[in-house]
């Protein structure tokens, strides 16, 4: 059974502290030591891990497309051979993670997730 109750994320920039739900999250993708959010609101760029943010949002309908990015399946309008859409953007799913991420939508589509 989902829960209701939505993870609350809390991301420090060098000049603000952004207080946000994993519903408001599009998509992670890391750059070198930092992780850049699109959101609803922007782009934050945070330092951190993306093996840390994934274990943060694990049932909360997430799926690595690329080994370096992080989708959140609810604003996935697309997903074509070996590239998803978060709306007009276009992300690449590599062939070692297509199989997963391809099962993890179609869970997240059933309504399981």
């Amino acid at each position: 059974m989902k829960s209701t109750v939505e993870k609350e994320l809390v991301l420090q920039t060098e000049e603000s502290i952004i207080k946000l739900t994993s519903s408001e999250l599009y998509y992670v993708e890391k750059d070198k030591n930092y992780l850049v959010y699109h959101t609803k609101n922007g782009n934050y760029r945070i330092r951190g891990t993306l093996i840390e943010l994934e274990k943060n949002l694990q049932h909360e309908g997430f799926s690595k497309c690329i080994n370096g990015c992080l989708v959140n399946l609810r604003y996935v309008t697309k997903f074509i051979k070996d590239t998803v859409w978060i709306g007009r953007t276009e992300l690449p799913v590599s062939r070692n993670r297509k199989k997963e991420f391809r099962e993890d939508f179609m869970r997240f589509l059933g309504g399981s997730c």
